[in-house]
């Protein structure tokens, strides 16, 4: 199976979120034992940079330690199409759109977020981690 992972889950755990850390890790490591192909976009990759820098002691640290994490990943990069899907509108939120074209580009089965209800009008079906966890 081909999951891409939307960039809330992986916020979720790499810092630890309460509430949400538990179903995120599982998923992820569910995947990981499948031996599915996951993917993360370089749009992700770039939020989860930004969102996570308060939640370590210092860029050095968080640089290695999301390195580091991101190993178990293949990396999707946004491309001029990707952006001009998410420009036409079709989906309401950007940046998930950007997310459902790349998901569309690695012929990915779901995208496993915990917005799901942000990806109806996506062309690849979101998933949360507690439904993956049910698989």
């Amino acid at each position: 199976m081909k999951l891409l992972f939307d960039t809330n889950v992986l916020i979720d755990i790499l810092t630890q979120r309460k509430d949400f850390y538990e179903a995120s890790l599982n998923a992820l490591l569910k995947a990981v034992e499948n031996c599915d192909e996951i993917f993360v976009s370089t749009c992700a990759i770039n939020d989860i940079m930004y969102i996570t820098r308060k939640s370590f002691p210092d860029s050095v640290t968080q640089k290695a330690q999301i390195y580091d994490f991101l190993q178990a990943f293949n990396i999707v990069s946004v491309s001029e199409s990707d952006i001009s899907f998410a420009f036409k509108g079709l989906m309401t939120d950007f940046e998930d759109a950007i997310q459902a074209s790349c998901a569309t580009k690695v012929f990915a089965d779901y995208i496993i977020s915990r917005n799901t209800k942000d990806y109806i009008a996506s062309p690849v079906s979101a998933i949360s981690p507690a439904d993956f966890l049910r698989f």
